[in-house]
């Protein structure tokens, strides 16, 4: 779960910039601290925070920047839930000797390890289409201006709905590596 609000809220954000003076004063308070302030926090921003159109090297290499923390993320929060969990069931059986686990013990490092790579590759492209195309382009131009109430309720579904896409392709990517299965 802190995985997938991770994704959603850190990574791929699309920055808007609608009014010409809030660019121009953009322009003069925001100063450049590294590299990665002249990339798109999303592939299909149109604008920097600076003002300026995102050249196609500023995009490309906004679909590798997240990469690093999603990585970790994924890694991180796998690691604490496939380890707690696993606790909890070899608790579960040594304080009741009868529980037979349905499962085969997943390999907490394996399957950490494939979680931060999902999130770092499919998680990322899902949310960069999803911020960058699904929710400016579609449902703001559909629900933007009129009913804003039902636009805020469009991208809570649509979040929602990528949410169990992604966790359903994670789960079918752990199975199809072994990593997750019935005994």
């Amino acid at each position: 779960v802190a995985g997938k609000y991770y994704s959603m809220w850190m990574v791929a954000p699309t920055s808007s910039v609608s009014n010409c003076d809030d660019v121009e004063h953009e322009m003069i308070t925001v100063q450049t601290k590294s590299w990665k302030d002249n990339v798109p926090t999303n592939a299909f921003q149109s604008k920097l925070l600076n003002g300026q159109t995102p050249t196609m090297k500023q995009r490309l290499l906004s679909l590798f920047v997240p990469i690093p923390s999603l990585f970790k993320a994924g890694l991180i929060a796998s690691t604490i839930g496939y380890g707690f969990t696993s606790i909890l069931i070899l608790l579960r059986s040594l304080l009741v000797p009868s529980y037979a686990p349905q499962t085969v013990n997943v390999n907490v490092l394996y399957a950490s390890v494939f979680t931060g790579a999902f999130m770092a590759t499919v998680s990322n492209i899902r949310y960069q289409l999803l911020q960058g195309v699904v929710e400016p382009k579609i449902i703001d131009r559909l629900f933007g201006g009129k009913w804003p109430q039902v636009k805020t309720l469009v991208i809570v579904l649509v979040r929602w709905a990528n949410g169990l896409l992604g966790s359903t392709l994670a789960i079918m990517g752990m199975k199809y590596f072994g990593l997750q299965r019935l005994k």
